[in-house]
Parts: C-alpha cells; sequence; structure tokens
C-alpha cells in the first residue's frame, strides 16, 4: 500500500490527551462512561480522577500545611486551602485555578504551583456537596504526579480501557501502535519494546520502578517476565524523567505500574474484579482477577492472579508452529498507612512456557520470583518534604528444551534498592535527589551457552529539579553510574557513565504549549556485547563480543507542541538522536558450527524522525459523545563515517484511526492501523511489505445490586489481511493473527 506524501516526509498531526467524562462526588462513573473498563487487576485508586471517602459527600479531606505534595482540601464545592495558585482564592466565575487532582481521597499534588489535571468547581451548576472532576493523563516516572503536557520530553501512557483493548500476550505487543512505539515481534511469548527504533538495553523495563531481571535484554527469543494485562498503567517515558531510572536507558523507560502495595487503605473490607475472555485465532482464554480490602483503618491488602493459554497462532499464511503460550501468575502485597507515611511489602510468582518459533522443537519455560518492600515519609520537616524508598529481590531460571531433552538454562539471581528524597519548593525549585545500588549474577548453562557466567554490580546518583513561573516551566535532571561486569574466569570491566538533560514547556496560549529537551547521557556496554562466544539458536548467528568496546555517547533533542484543551486536542514532535560509539552486529563472511559469524562493533549512527497523535471531539453530549483519534510515526536510522549504510530492523513509517461512539448503554469502536512498504531495507534484509489491518469492538456494560460489568465482543483483522513486522527477526514465519473473535466479560464489586 502507498501513504500520501504527507506521511513520508513526516508531516505528521497528533493529540496527546482524551478529555474524560465527569465523575460525580460519590466516585460513580456519569452514563457516558461504561462501568468497570479496566483491566482485569487495574489498581483504581491512583490517577483515576475518584473521589474516595467513607462518607460520599463530595469531600475530599486532607491534613496538612499545604507546602508538601498531597496537601490541601476541597470540601463542599469550596477550595479550603493550600490547593489553588494563589492559595485558595478563586477567579474567573467560580472556576478555581489550579492543577489539583483528587487522588485516593487526597488533593494529589495540590500544591500553590498548581501541577496537574484541572479540577473545575462551577458554583453556579455544581450542588453544594458536589464536585465535578475532569480526569487527566498524568504520568508518576517524574518525582511529583505531572500532566503529559507539563513534560518537556515525549511520553506515552495506556491506562483504563485503552489498555484493557491493547493488552496482549506479550509488554511488546501490547504497545505496538502508539506514536513511537513498536514491537520485537519474535513470538507470541516474546516481544520486547521498541522505542524510536532502539530496543535491547538500550530500553529499560521496570514493575512498579523495579528492574524485572530476566533474560530478555540477553536474546530477542526471551520474555519480558510480567503480565501486561495485570498492570493498571504502562508508562513510556524519555529526557529529563528517564534518568531517574537510569542513563543507560537512551531509547526510554517502559514502567508497568500495578500498584500492588497499596498506597492507602480504603473503606470496604473486600472489594474485588474478575474478568476472562476467550478468542478464536489462537484459542487462546484468559481469566483472572484481584482482591483487595482494608483492616482497621490503617491495613491494606491486595491478591491478584491470572492464567493464560494460547494454542499456535493462524495467520493469512498458515499456522505458526511452536508459537503457543502458557502463562500463570501469582501475587499479593500487603500495606500499612499511617498518617504521615507507609510501608508495605509484596511477593510476585510468574511462570510461562512458550514456543521459540525460530526452532519447532525449542520451548521454553521460565519462573520469576520476586519479594519487593517500598515505603514513604511525608512532612519530613527543614529542606526535605519527603523521603521515598523501594527495594526487591529476584530469582529468574529459564530453560530452554529441545524436546524432551534439557538444553541451556539461564539464571539470574539479584536485588537492588533505591532512595529518593523530595523537596518543596526553595528559590523557585522544586524536585528529588536519590540513588540507587544493586548487584546480580548471570549464569549460562548449556551447548548454547554463548555467554559467560558474570556478575554485574552497579551504582548511581541522580536528581531532577524543576522551576516553573508563569507559562514557562524547565526542567533538569543529572545522573552518574558506576557499573562492574566480572565474567568468570576473567577480568572486570569497570565503567563510568553520567547523563544530563535539561527541557523545557512554554504556553503560547490557546491552550498550546511548545516544548523543547536536551540529553547527553552514555551507556556501558552489556555483558553480551562484551563477552558473546558461541552459538545463539535465538538469532541463528555465532555471535562474538568484543571487552575493547567503548561506552555509548549519546546526544538527542525532542522538538514539540502541543494542543490540551478544545474540541482538538494534539502533539506533534519531531526527535533527533547522535550516538558516538554506537554498538551492533556486523556480519563477518565467516562460518562456525554451520551457523554465520557476527562481531560486535561500534561506528557513529543518528536517529531521528517524528511522531504525532490527535484527538478529534466530533460529539460531546452527556448520553451520546463520538471522538476520532489519529496517530502516525516515521523513524529512519544509519550509520555514519567510514562505513555508512541503513541500521536494519527499523519501524517503518505507520499511522491509525480509531472512531470512538460512547452511550448510555453501549461503546462502539472501530479502527485502522496501517504501516509502509519497509522501502530502503539495510544491506542484509529483505523489504516487508505494507499492510493495513482493521478492528472493531462493541462493550455493553451492566450494573445489578452491588455488582457492575461489562461483556464485549471484538473483531481483529477484519480483512483477513497478511501483515509481518519488519522489526522481526523472524518476520518471514511470524504474521499478524488471521481474521479473528474476540469475546469477554468483566465483572466488579
Amino acid at each position: 500500500m502507498k501513504f500520501p506524501n504527507a506521511l513520508q516526509n513526516a508531516r505528521l498531526f497528533a493529540a496527546v490527551f482524551a478529555l474524560t467524562p465527569a465523575l460525580r462526588a460519590d466516585g460513580q462513573a456519569a452514563a457516558v462512561q461504561p462501568p468497570s473498563t479496566q483491566p482485569l487487576a487495574e489498581n483504581p485508586a491512583p490517577n483515576k480522577g475518584q473521589v474516595n471517602n467513607a462518607a460520599g459527600k463530595g469531600q475530599v479531606k486532607n491534613t496538612g500545611d499545604g507546602d508538601s505534595p498531597d496537601k490541601g482540601q476541597v470540601n463542599r464545592g469550596r477550595v479550603v486551602g493550600g490547593l489553588s495558585a494563589d492559595g485558595g482564592a478563586t477567579a474567573d466565575k467560580g472556576q478555581v485555578k489550579n492543577k489539583g487532582q483528587v487522588i485516593n481521597g487526597e488533593a494529589g499534588g495540590g500544591r500553590r504551583d498548581a501541577r496537574q489535571a484541572a479540577v473545575r468547581l462551577d458554583a453556579q451548576q455544581v450542588a453544594d456537596d458536589e464536585v465535578v472532576l475532569l480526569e487527566a493523563q498524568v504520568v508518576t516516572a517524574a518525582p511529583f504526579r505531572r500532566d503529559r503536557a507539563e513534560l518537556a520530553a515525549a511520553t506515552n501512557v495506556l491506562a483504563g480501557e485503552q489498555l484493557r483493548r491493547a493488552a496482549a500476550t506479550s509488554l511488546g505487543e501490547t504497545l505496538d501502535g502508539e506514536p513511537g512505539l513498536a514491537a520485537s515481534g519474535f513470538a507470541p511469548g516474546a516481544s520486547r519494546p521498541v522505542i524510536r527504533g532502539l530496543g535491547g538495553a538500550r530500553v529499560l523495563v521496570l514493575e512498579d520502578g523495579l528492574g524485572t531481571l530476566d533474560a530478555s535484554v540477553v536474546s530477542p527469543d526471551h520474555a519480558v517476565a510480567l503480565e501486561p494485562l495485570l498492570g493498571g498503567r504502562v508508562e513510556v517515558v524519555r529526557g529529563p524523567a528517564a534518568l531517574l531510572h537510569g542513563s543507560g536507558a537512551v531509547g526510554g523507560v517502559v514502567n508497568v505500574i500495578d500498584g500492588l502495595i497499596p498506597e492507602s487503605a480504603g473503606s470496604a473490607a473486600c472489594s474485588g474484579r474478575f474478568g476472562g475472555q476467550v478468542n478464536s485465532d489462537d484459542n487462546g482464554r484468559v481469566g483472572g482477577g484481584r482482591l483487595e480490602g482494608a483492616a482497621g483503618g490503617a491495613v491494606a491488602w491486595r491478591l491478584d492472579g491470572l492464567r493464560r493459554e494460547a494454542g499456535n497462532r493462524r495467520t493469512p499464511a498458515g499456522v505458526v508452529e511452536n508459537s503457543a503460550v502458557e502463562t500463570e501468575v501469582l501475587r499479593g502485597g500487603l500495606s500499612w498507612v499511617g498518617a504521615r507515611g507507609r510501608a508495605g511489602v509484596s511477593a510476585t510468582g510468574f511462570g510461562s512456557d512458550y514456543g521459540a518459533v525460530a526452532e519447532e522443537d525449542v520451548t521454553i519455560r521460565l519462573k520469576r520470583r520476586q519479594l519487593a518492600a517500598e515505603g514513604a515519609l511525608e512532612r519530613l520537616g527543614g529542606f526535605f518534604s519527603g523521603l521515598r524508598t523501594k527495594a526487591g529481590f529476584t530469582d529468574y531460571r529459564h530453560t530452554e528444551f529441545e524436546g524432551d531433552e534439557t538444553g541451556t538454562v539461564f539464571k539470574s539471581r539479584g536485588g537492588e534498592a533505591r532512595a529518593e528524597l523530595l523537596h518543596g519548593r526553595t528559590g523557585g525549585f522544586e524536585g528529588a535527589w536519590g540513588a540507587r545500588a544493586g548487584a546480580d549474577r548471570f549464569s549460562a548453562e548449556g551447548e548454547e551457552a554463548f555467554l559467560p557466567a558474570s556478575r554485574t554490580v552497579s551504582g548511581e546518583v541522580f536528581a531532577f529539579e524543576e522551576w516553573a513561573r508563569g507559562g514557562t516551566r524547565a526542567q533538569l535532571a543529572a545522573r552518574a553510574q558506576f557499573q562492574r561486569v566480572r565474567p568468570e574466569g576473567g577480568a572486570a570491566r569497570r565503567d563510568w557513565t553520567g547523563a544530563f538533560s535539561a527541557g523545557v514547556v512554554r504556553d503560547i496560549g490557546g491552550g498550546c504549549a511548545v516544548t523543547l529537551s536536551v540529553t547527553r547521557s552514555g551507556r556501558a556496554p552489556s555483558a553480551q556485547e562484551l563477552f558473546a562466544d558461541g552459538p545463539h539458536a535465538g538469532t541463528g548467528a555465532f555471535e562474538i563480543g568484543d571487552s575493547a568496546l567503548a561506552c555509548e555517547r549519546v546526544w538527542s533533542g525532542d522538538l514539540g507542541i502541543t494542543r490540551k484543551t478544545g474540541r482538538v486536542t494534539g502533539a506533534l514532535r519531531v526527535f533527533a538522536t547522535r550516538f558516538d560509539g554506537f554498538i551492533s552486529e556486523r556480519a563477518t563472511g565467516e562460518v562456525r558450527d554451520g551457523l554465520p559469524v557476527y562481531r560486535f562493533a561500534q561506528s557513529d549512527a543518528v536517529f531521528w524522525g517524528a511522531e504525532a497523535e490527535a484527538v478529534f471531539k466530533l460529539l460531546d453530549a452527556p448520553d451520546n459523545a463520538v471522538e476520532l483519534r489519529v496517530t502516525a510515526d516515521a523513524v529512519r536510522a544509519e550509520t555514519r563515517g567510514g562505513a555508512r549504510g541503513r541500521l536494519p530492523r527499523m519501524t517503518p513509517s505507520r499511522a491509525g484511526a480509531e472512531l470512538t461512539w460512547r452511550g448510555r448503554w453501549l461503546t462502539a469502536t472501530a479502527g485502522l492501523r496501517a504501516a509502509d512498504r519497509a522501502r530502503r531495507p539495510a544491506a542484509e534484509e529483505t523489504a516487508t511489505a505494507g499492510w493495513c489491518l482493521v478492528n472493531a469492538e462493541v462493550a455493553v456494560p451492566v450494573r445489578a445490586g452491588g455488582f457492575s460489568g461489562e461483556f464485549f465482543l471484538r473483531g481483529t483483522n477484519l480483512t483477513n489481511q497478511l501483515a509481518r513486522n519488519h522489526v522481526s527477526l523472524l518476520k518471514d514465519k511470524m504474521a499478524a493473527g488471521r481474521r479473528g473473535v474476540t469475546a469477554g466479560a468483566r465483572v466488579a464489586f
């Protein structure tokens, strides 16, 4: 298929936010929003704009002096203190000029300088005991909750109904199609996120802020050991906020936020949400849910479980052999919540069996066990206003079976701990300072153990500062990182890397803002890039590392314009990234053990492109709302210097559109996703045909007594088109599923 010249030239338009329906003060959704449209175990408390209080009187109570995050009250439609930009005064006919959002029964981020989603209190239309909230997407990857438009660099957020519809068997497939995001697409059970053409170790994957410590960065046939359907939100950040988690994450950070350790103690002794679905293209079945509750007003608990089964994927080109997946997850969290802080623990068990696809007799069984703890203190006094701590220990085992015989066994065991000190506004700045330390041991045993056992120790210090005045907001971040990798029987490799990022957001009127961010960062080579030496079945190559590789040095810039109010909202961004010493595998022309030899080497490289998103509010009545969302992106990459050439497996230009109608008793969605033909493949790869997939869904909300729920029916690839992922190493074997139907239901009480 052919795209318009506007897409080929990256003249793209976009949108960042979709307005959501008003919520009544008792926390129930207005009729325009069907109930229970969240993922199976979504945490409903954070970032949902809900008023959670026992009395249900529309009051939001919070004790505090208004000097630290989450201060201020909204009481009977009046601002009591510390919430609005002028210290509680109102203006413009009853509208409170602030950016506070009610979160977990508190005015989340209700600081005097006004940070988050708009809270509108119209005295002429709102009853005396009722508060109307307009929800906005809020990013929690920064030290303080921020609206997406308040961050200088590009950000993607999937939550609620959008995440539920996108959730797939892997994290990569879940995010695939969002502006700037693609999937490595190795197998249904193993697909990692790719951000603006960058993947592998350049993209950091976290679960509630902690690393998964799995083997997914070692090989594309290794799965990310987490379940997307259990996440309440998936956030992807770049720029200054990304430096809070790692300077080596030059592509970005993907944080799956599930709130397993409760942050507040609700009033219900027990509540829950359960759901399931079946689909036709791979005979898949998913079932799971969540129970949570509170005791004594200070103790909160939560229990999640899920089981997924899927057979071999059936595509328009035939059945993809050895692509079946089975996944089981069981986990729980417990916390104590006090007036000035909280502390909690959690335990997670994750297991998955899936086919490797590349070899029809190889299956992979992985197990991941994690213990985690976190805590927070507020109103410390003095310069610092709060403290956050988080720690986790992970035991990961990954076994590759060749038929019934054990082939290669990968093991990873280690832990990490991080702490952040938050400070309130001082000299016009507010922010967080922190440190992280981690250690893990990785080993591979078996005939295809192409990596020696190694031990990695790392330590980091970081800082994030934000300054705001009038219509200008500046964000600064810095990070220094130490890493030592010691291979078994070899000399240790030590690297120091640093990173600095600066960004600015400037309001230009009409609800529009211009954003600019620049980042200088570095990435130390991974153990695979340094010490690989052997056959690697996952990539079909004999891989050889180079212990003399230098650290990558990276400059990246991001320029955008956003519009966050009105019937048409959106964002358009252009970006460029320059690597000094980009590490990649190069074919040598040799053959060993029947496999082509690839050696890790360095050269300079540059990435550039654009991404866009737009939301059109075509109709916005209480019981009849119509919305059109349009997305598009493009990325190009090539090496520089002596050996110039295009880099392989770059995401082709893509576009998508989704039309949604929400009525009182029905929600209907129809959309398409399209990719242009990979017109300029790298020297060692072949072109991939373009494609266009058409999907549709209808959902019917139900409510009976104390239960609410939803039935839905979804059709995928309705035109039965053959669609291959150019990013995938196995694009000739793998393709999108054939025409299929998914049916499911959810219930909450």
